[in-house]
C-alpha cells in the first residue's frame, strides 16, 4: 500500500496509473493572470482558464500569494461560482468517457458558511459540502465515473454565504483514483498564444485561425474566452477573436505605423489548447 497523506492509502497500481496521466485542469496553481485591471498597485481579475461569477455586491477575485483570492459578496443567497470546463480539448470523449476522474481542491477559508465543491459530466453531479467556522485549511476531494454520453466535464467551487474569504491554492484533476498535483497539464503551452505557420493554411484542431473574418467563441471554448475576456469585442456572451486587419489593436499599438507580415507566413492562429 502507498500512503499519500495521513488519511488515505492507495495500492501501488492505482498510484502508478495516476502518475501516467495528465492534469485536466489548466492553470491549476493560478500562475497565469492575463486580466490586469489596475497598475498601481497591480491588480487582476479572474485567473486564465477559469469562469467566475458572483451577482452580489462587494464580491472580489484577485491574485494573491501564488494563488487566487475570492471574497464572496455581502448579500445573503448570492451564489459565488468559480468553474472550469476540463473537457475542452480535441477528442475528449474518447479520452474521458467511461473513465474514473479524481479531483482535489486545496483551500484556506476564513469566515462562516457552507462551501461546495462539485465535479460533473453534465448528467451526474458529485458535490462535497463543508461547513466552515472561522479560519480553516481544507483539502476537498471528489470523484466521478464519467458517463458514456457525457455532455461536458467541469469542476466548480461555489459558496452562497456572505463575506467568506477563500484562498484557492490549487485545483487539479486526472483520470484514476488518485488526484496528483505534480502531473503535466493536458494543455501544453499557454492558452491565448498567437503563432504563425509557414507550411499550412489550416489551423490544427486545438487552434483557431486568425486570417479570416473574426469569429465568436462558443460554449466549448470557455478557457480561451476567459483569457481574451472581450478585449476585441463580443457577440452574445462570448468574445470575438482579434481582427488581424486591425493589427495595431492586436499588438497594442496606439500610433500609426506600417506593419508587414513575412511573405511566407501562410496562417496565423491562436491557441485554444494543445491536446493529447
Amino acid at each position: 500500500m502507498a500512503v499519500l497523506d495521513n488519511q488515505h492509502t492507495y495500492d501501488i497500481d492505482s498510484l502508478l496509473f495516476a502518475m501516467q496521466q495528465r492534469n485536466l485542469v489548466y492553470n491549476h496553481d493560478f500562475r497565469y493572470f492575463s486580466n490586469q485591471t489596475n497598475t498601481q498597485p497591480i491588480k487582476y481579475n479572474h485567473p486564465d482558464g477559469w469562469v467566475y461569477s458572483d451577482p452580489g455586491s462587494g464580491s472580489q477575485i484577485s491574485s494573491e500569494n501564488n494563488g487566487c483570492r475570492i471574497v464572496t459578496s455581502t448579500e445573503e443567497n448570492a451564489t459565488m461560482r468559480f468553474r472550469q470546463n476540463i473537457h475542452e480539448f480535441p477528442r475528449w470523449k474518447e479520452t474521458l468517457c467511461s473513465e474514473h476522474i479524481s479531483c482535489l481542491a486545496q483551500l484556506n477559508v476564513k469566515g462562516k458558511g457552507e462551501l461546495h465543491f462539485c465535479l460533473s459530466d453534465g448528467i451526474t453531479y458529485v458535490q462535497r459540502t463543508y461547513t466552515v467556522q472561522n479560519s480553516q485549511e481544507l483539502n476537498i476531494s471528489t470523484e466521478l465515473d464519467i458517463a458514456m454520453d457525457a455532455k461536458t466535464v467541469f469542476v466548480e467551487l461555489s459558496c452562497s454565504s456572505p463575506s467568506v474569504v477563500i484562498s484557492v491554492k490549487k485545483i487539479f484533476a486526472n483520470k484514476g483514483y488518485i488526484a496528483l498535483a505534480s502531473l503535466p497539464c493536458i494543455v501544453t503551452g499557454v492558452i491565448g498564444e498567437r503563432k504563425q505557420y509557414v507550411a499550412t493554411e489550416q489551423a490544427p484542431a486545438e487552434e483557431l485561425p486568425l486570417c479570416a473574418i473574426p469569429i465568436a467563441l462558443n460554449s466549448d471554448q470557455t478557457r480561451l474566452n476567459s483569457v481574451i475576456n472581450y478585449r476585441f469585442g463580443k457577440q452574445g456572451e462570448f468574445s470575438l477573436l482579434p481582427d488581424l486587419e486591425d493589427i495595431s489593436a492586436v499588438l497594442g499599438i496606439t500610433q500609426q505605423v506600417e506593419i508587414k507580415m513575412p511573405n511566407n507566413v501562410k496562417c496565423q492562429v491562436i491557441r485554444i489548447i494543445r491536446g493529447i
